[in-house]
C-alpha cells in the first residue's frame, strides 16, 4: 500500500466513524445550524423582513419564515446580482451557480464559502465510505475522471457564475489534483461532442480506477472508448478500475447497460448532490438507498404530499417508506426553500433514503398524479420482462385520445406483437404503482396506452437541437404533450 493510500485509508475510517455520531445526535445538529444561521443573518434584508431577531425556536422560524421555490427568491439573487450586500447572507455569496431547471429554465442559486466546502466534503465522503467498505484505498495511486460542466466562469454579474461541478473543480483538493482529468482545456471545450471525443483521446492509454457522472452521458463516453479499443468492457480497458459515480437521475433505466459496460465486479455508487447542497450518498456497496448527509451545512424538513404547512415534520419526526416533499434552508442564503424533489426513507438509524420522484414531474390530466418515478420504474419492469433494450423514452398524456403515449427509441425495434405486449405491460406496471392510474384504467376512463416508436439518435438530435446536449442537462421523462422530436 502506498503512502497516499494509506493516508487517506486512516483518514476515511475517521470520517465515517464522524458521520455516524452525528447521526446519533441528528436534531441536535440540525437545530445547531438552524441556529447559528439564523443569529448570523439577522442584519441582512431576509433577516429584517422575517424578524430573524425574534426568533427563537423552530417553531419560531417556521411562523416567520414561509416555504418557497425558486421564483420567490428571484428578486433577492437580482439585488445580489446586481452588488448589493447582506441581502441573503451578511457575507456576499462566493458564486452564482448556474443550473438548467427542469422547469424554469436557468436557475442562479447562491453559493457560500461553506457550502463549497461541505460540496467538497460531501463528495470526499462518498470515496471515504467505499475505503472503508473494502478496507483499501488503492484508487488512489490512480487516475479519476469525472465528466462535468465547464469551469470557465461567467464575470457579467458582480460575483462570478457557472455550473456547480465547474465551480468545484477549481477547490479540488491538491491531495487530489495530480489524480483528475479531464485538463481544464479539454473541460472548457463548449461543443459536447468535440469535447467528448477530446476526453476519449486523452484518457484512453491512462490507467483510471473512478469514473463519475451523469449516466446518459457517461454512457455516450464509454461505448466510444470501447469503440476505439475494440474491447468488450472497461474493466479490460482498465484493469485498476473500481467504481463508477453516478447522479443526477434515476438510474434505474441506465443501470444494467452501464454495468454491462463496465464489467464484472464495478461497483456503481449513487448520490444525491444538487446546486442548492449535497444531500445523501450511497454508503453501502450493495445498497438501494443512499444515507442522509446531516453535517453538511443543510436544515431538512419534510412536508407530506399534498400536505399544508402544518404537517411538515423535522428529521426526528419522519417515518418509514412515507413519500416527503424535501425543503432545506442551507448556510447559503436559501430558507425553508422546496427544491421539488420527493423522498421516502428506508432507515431512521441511521436515516437513509431514496429518490423517489419530482414534485414538478408528474402527469396528471385525469386525476391520476403520476409522478417521474412511478414511469421510470414502470419502464424497467416492462422491459426487463420481455428482455427489451431501450436508448430513450418520454411519456405524455393525450387527452382527446384518453390515453398515455410512449414516445421510445429502441436499440432495435421490436416486432408488432412484442410491441403490444411491451404496451400492455407498462399500463399493468404503472397500475400496479399508481392506485388512481389503475382505476382509470379498469373503469375505461382512460384507455390502453400506446407506443411510438422514434427513429435511432433522434433525442439525441432533439436535445442537440434545443441546446440541451452534455453531462449537465437533466433527462425530462414525462410532460403534457408530445416531444416535437421530429420537427
Amino acid at each position: 500500500m502506498s503512502l497516499k493510500s494509506f493516508l487517506f485509508l486512516k483518514f476515511a475510517q475517521w470520517k465515517v466513524k464522524q458521520e455516524f455520531k452525528t447521526h446519533r445526535k441528528a436534531m441536535d445538529v440540525q437545530e445547531h445550524f438552524l441556529n447559528s444561521w439564523i443569529d448570523h443573518n439577522k442584519e441582512t434584508l431576509f433577516g429584517k423582513e422575517h424578524q430573524f431577531h425574534n426568533i427563537r425556536n423552530y417553531k419560531d422560524y417556521q411562523k416567520q419564515v414561509p416555504i418557497r421555490k425558486y421564483e420567490d427568491f428571484i428578486p433577492y439573487i437580482e439585488r445580489i446580482k446586481s452588488g448589493q450586500s447582506k441581502i441573503l447572507t451578511s457575507l456576499a455569496p462566493s458564486y452564482l451557480l448556474m443550473t438548467s431547471g427542469t422547469t424554469a429554465g436557468s436557475k442562479y442559486i447562491p453559493i457560500s464559502k461553506k457550502g463549497i466546502r461541505h460540496q467538497i466534503d460531501a463528495a470526499m465522503k462518498v470515496l471515504c465510505f467505499y475505503a472503508v467498505q473494502g478496507n483499501s484505498a488503492q484508487f488512489m495511486n490512480y487516475k479519476m475522471i469525472f465528466l462535468q460542466g465547464s469551469p470557465k466562469l461567467d464575470d457579467k454579474f458582480q460575483i462570478p457564475s457557472g455550473r456547480l461541478s465547474g465551480v468545484v473543480y477549481h477547490h479540488v483538493p491538491k491531495f487530489f489534483q495530480q489524480n483528475k482529468l479531464p485538463r481544464y482545456e479539454v473541460n472548457i471545450i463548449d461543443d459536447w461532442q468535440t469535447k467528448l471525443d477530446t476526453i476519449v483521446d486523452e484518457t484512453f492509454n491512462e490507467d483510471i480506477s473512478i469514473l463519475g457522472g451523469i449516466p446518459p452521458w457517461c454512457i455516450q463516453y464509454f461505448e466510444r472508448l470501447l469503440s476505439k479499443s475494440n474491447k468488450q468492457t472497461l474493466q479490460e480497458l482498465y484493469p485498476n478500475l473500481a467504481i463508477y459515480i453516478h447522479g443526477g437521475l434515476d438510474f434505474s433505466n441506465y443501470k444494467e447497460k452501464t454495468k454491462k459496460i463496465l464489467g464484472e465486479g464495478i461497483h456503481c455508487l449513487q448520490t444525491f448532490p444538487a446546486s442548492e447542497g449535497f444531500f445523501a450518498m450511497q454508503d453501502e456497496l450493495n445498497a438501494n438507498d443512499m444515507l442522509l448527509l446531516l453535517n453538511q451545512g443543510i436544515f431538512y424538513e419534510f412536508r407530506l404530499l399534498n400536505q399544508d404547512s402544518a404537517d411538515i415534520l423535522t428529521i426526528n419526526e419522519v417515518s418509514l417508506h412515507t413519500r416527503y416533499e424535501l425543503i432545506i434552508t442551507n448556510n447559503s442564503g436559501l430558507y425553508r426553500y422546496a427544491i421539488g424533489d420527493l423522498v421516502e426513507f428506508t432507515s431512521l438509524s441511521p436515516y437513509r433514503l431514496k429518490v423517489v420522484g419530482r414534485t414538478s414531474q408528474f402527469i396528471s390530466a385525469f386525476g391520476e398524479h403520476v409522478i417521474a418515478y412511478e414511469v421510470e420504474k414502470a419502464m424497467v419492469n416492462a422491459t426487463k420482462a420481455l428482455q427489451i433494450e431501450i436508448e430513450d423514452y418520454y411519456v405524455y398524456a393525450c387527452v382527446a385520445d384518453k390515453r398515455y403515449v410512449w414516445q421510445i427509441e429502441f436499440a432495435q425495434t421490436p416486432i408488432s406483437e412484442r410491441l403490444h405486449l411491451l404496451s400492455s405491460l407498462l399500463d399493468q406496471s404503472l397500475a400496479e404503482l399508481n392506485t388512481y392510474y389503475a382505476h382509470l384504467l379498469h373503469g375505461q376512463i382512460i384507455q390502453p396506452c400506446i407506443i411510438c416508436t422514434m427513429p435511432s439518435s433522434s433525442f439525441h438530435n432533439y436535445r442537440k437541437r434545443i441546446d440541451k446536449v452534455g453531462e449537465q442537462n437533466k433527462i425530462i421523462r414525462l410532460g403534457k404533450e408530445a416531444l416535437p422530436i421530429n420537427s
